[in-house]
């Protein structure tokens, strides 16, 4: 994939192969290699590291950041008072479909054969970055329990990701539009939009991402 500064790459196939085993046809998409590792083994390896605390932050900071710009980049042009304007949605950006390159701190997407459902009919954004900051830690399948956090501390885990990545979509905004973003950005999340992704929604809101947003809202006034 091809990089321009600011925003993620997107691995885009670059073969289509096909065969035949017991009379049943298989499919590969061929791809560039994404530099990097997957950001599900990057949580892995530092969420239970308190040295890594600082990595996990400029880490978020920088997906915010990238996704921001991405989905600004290619939101619909129209006579609107929000910020946050639909754009092009992933569709299912999981951290099973996201590879994080720390040395450069860039990312690349895959599997994104799901985008070009909203590439004429933009969508709201709060699919993509509801599931970057909750439903990515779902390594399976819908529904099922986000166990890559099992164990760990949610009062600390949130503030080094939900509140760095919030700072770097919001920072991407002109000053005087920060305030908005940030409020748009937690009007994606209230009421919960994918309760039937994490059925304690209602909890984990209350408990840890309302305090960090009240927090951001003084930051951003």
């Amino acid at each position: 994939p091809k990089h321009q500064d600011g925003l993620p790459m997107v691995a885009v196939p670059i073969a289509y192969l096909s065969y035949n085993v017991d009379e049943r046809d298989h499919y590969l998409l061929v791809m560039p290699e994404a530099p990097g590792k997957l950001l599900c083994d990057f949580i892995d390896e530092t969420k239970n590291d308190p040295s890594k605390a600082a990595n996990v932050r400029t880490a978020f900071y920088a997906l915010g950041r990238q996704m921001a710009n991405f989905q600004n980049r290619f939101a619909e042009s129209v006579d609107s008072n929000e910020v946050l304007k639909k754009s092009i949605s992933h569709g299912d950006l999981k951290c099973l479909n996201i590879f994080y390159d720390e040395t450069k701190q860039q990312y690349t997407l895959i599997d994104n054969e799901s985008m070009q459902r909203s590439l004429d009919n933009k969508v709201p954004r709060f699919i993509d970055n509801f599931r970057l900051l909750y439903g990515n830690l779902l390594t399976g399948e819908v529904g099922k329990p986000a166990t890559i956090l099992e164990g760990v501390d949610l009062k600390k885990w949130y503030p080094l990701t939900v509140k760095s990545f919030a700072e770097g979509y919001v920072d991407v905004f002109p000053v005087d539009k920060q305030a908005q973003a940030l409020t748009e950005l937690r009007k994606l999340i209230d009421p919960d939009p994918l309760h039937f992704m994490l059925p304690s929604w209602a909890q984990i809101k209350s408990l840890y991402i309302d305090p960090i947003f009240d927090e951001l809202a003084a930051k951003y006034k």
